[in-house]
């Protein structure tokens, strides 16, 4: 499948986006960077989404192909009280839809493949998932890698033979390396390609200004804090309320902006109650989906990461790095890779608002400290963290499997 020379046609890669809760995130961003930073002499990406979102504009600004559709939906039995026969029909459903992956899914797959002249797959998200387009990537003798982007939820028995045929799986931390080689997938499969981000992009981002941060109810002179990401329970939102509640009524010009779309209306209401509850509804705000969070965060004197679970990665922490701001993040998963605790960035237990708060004021109260911090983020972006070194070491494996 290799080619010849440096002067034959560019390989179509299929770039497959498979998120499907209405959110845009980290894999969305990181995606992105590779579209714009590939070698377009050696490769045209192909990008397929499951469903619209608003970056789809910026992947063909970016010159990417883009293709929003999906497959035929899962099988569904009509529900019944009966437990025997709610049982048989669950037993029945999933046969149905086994055979609905390894057939007719499947074989959907392999036409559009064949039709847009597909050279490479690459999966977005997760190696344990899209058993359709794995399988017809086997069936056409189509190189398929993955990125490994999360925590996979537990797998049936198809599911991880599919995946251990995956002729590289890229995995975006070491944890989370490490979590895959514990589910079954072989070690030789897995290769380890930290996120990046294009620093020089970031640089040029123009901060949110006066009139944009008091529409979000930021007045000027705020000692502005926030948080990026989509709200959602394990994002841990609630840790951060918690903590400046803690800490408003030490620090009177103190404002937390949470940043990012809400995922899960019944945890959002719960911050929600709780900072009203606590009388911090003023000092808390919501920021909703940003089209460029750099832009909020270059204005933020901390930027907080506070995951009550394991983070994958954390290109967040990147971006308000690569700006200088002084990070807090928590003690799990993808931050341990990024931040040198104490150096780059302060680590703090999941879940501890108490040591959360501490964190924040001994960079609040200490000037110094906070710009040291922040410069010594910056240029650990710049050494291990930008889009060139992921795409340049993604395009590596890209030959290894086309040469296969």
């Amino acid at each position: 499948m290799g080619r010849a020379n440096r002067n034959a046609k560019p390989t179509k890669i299929l770039f497959l986006e498979h998120n499907v809760d209405g959110t845009v995130g980290g894999s969305h961003f990181c995606l992105l960077e590779i579209c714009r930073h590939i070698d377009r002499n050696r490769f045209t990406p192909v990008v397929w989404f499951f469903q619209e979102n608003p970056l789809v504009g910026s992947f063909r600004n970016a010159g990417a192909d883009v293709v929003v559709a999906r497959p035929p939906s899962p099988i569904r039995f009509p529900g019944n009280s009966n437990t025997l026969v709610r049982r048989a029909l669950s037993i029945g459903q999933s046969a149905a839809n086994v055979m609905r992956i390894i057939l007719s899914n499947r074989a959907w797959w392999e036409h559009r493949l064949r039709a847009a002249g597909i050279g490479l797959v690459h999966l977005n998200n997760s190696a344990m998932s899209d058993v359709d387009l794995q399988l017809a990537c086997l069936r056409l003798g189509i190189p398929c890698g993955a990125h490994q982007r999360g925590y996979p939820v537990e797998r049936d028995w198809l599911t991880l033979r599919v995946a251990r045929q995956l002729r590289a799986v890229v995995a975006i931390s070491s944890s989370v390396r490490d979590d895959l080689i514990g589910r079954g997938l072989h070690a030789s499969q897995l290769q380890l390609v930290f996120d990046g981000i294009d620093v020089e992009r970031i640089k040029r981002t123009l901060p949110a200004s006066d009139a944009a941060l008091e529409a979000l109810g930021i007045p000027p002179g705020s000692r502005l804090l926030g948080i990026v990401g989509n709200v959602k329970r394990w994002k841990g939102q609630m840790v951060v309320a918690q903590a400046i509640a803690q800490l408003h009524a030490k620090y009177p010009g103190l404002k937390c902006l949470m940043v990012g779309a809400v995922a899960d209306d019944k945890y959002f209401s719960e911050i929600v109650q709780f900072c009203e509850a606590s009388g911090i509804s003023e000092v808390v705000r919501f920021a909703g989906f940003h089209p460029s969070p750099p832009s909020l965060m270059a204005r933020m004197e901390i930027v907080l990461h506070s995951s009550t679970q394991p983070e994958p990665f954390g290109i967040v922490l990147l971006e308000a790095m690569a700006l200088g701001r002084p990070v807090i993040a928590t003690r799990a998963g993808g931050p341990m890779d990024i931040i040198e605790n104490g150096e780059s960035g302060l680590l703090v237990a999941p879940g501890e608002a108490l040591e959360m708060a501490a964190a924040i004021e001994c960079l609040l109260k200490d000037d110094a400290e906070r710009k040291r911090i922040g410069e010594a983020g910056r240029a650990r972006v710049h050494a291990h963290f930008t889009a060139r070194v992921n795409v340049d070491r993604l395009q590596a494996i890209y030959d290894k499997l086309l040469q296969c």
